[in-house]
């Protein structure tokens, strides 16, 4: 079961939000989190994940009974050096995507 400093150690450069649901977001666009289970769950490129699924048998996100389409959870057991090959990735494809606008208050 991982926590914050493990997700925090995969993602060495970004600051984590949130109290209870640890998160990283860039221009609006949540990236990672920490899910219930305590598995880090990562946003990748379409070939990251297919990548990433022929390496470790591809660990689908399940949220509240529906798959979170874009994310991949990282095995339990996955050192934290090679959680933190998966970040570089993650943050590089998370400053691809279009930013989110505002919510006004």
């Amino acid at each position: 079961m991982a926590d914050r400093a493990d997700l925090q150690a995969a993602l060495s450069s970004v600051v984590l939000k949130g109290k209870t649901m640890h998160y990283a977001s860039q221009a609006g666009n949540m990236f990672a989190f920490l899910d219930l289970d305590g598995r880090i769950c990562l946003r990748l490129s379409e070939a990251d994940r297919a990548t990433f699924a022929t390496r470790y048998d591809g660990v689908a996100v399940i949220q509240h009974g529906a798959v979170i389409k874009g994310y991949v959870a990282l095995p339990a057991d996955l050192p934290v050096a090679h959680a933190r090959l998966w970040g570089a990735p993650t943050i590089v494809h998370a400053a691809s995507l279009k930013p989110k606008p505002p919510r006004r208050a």
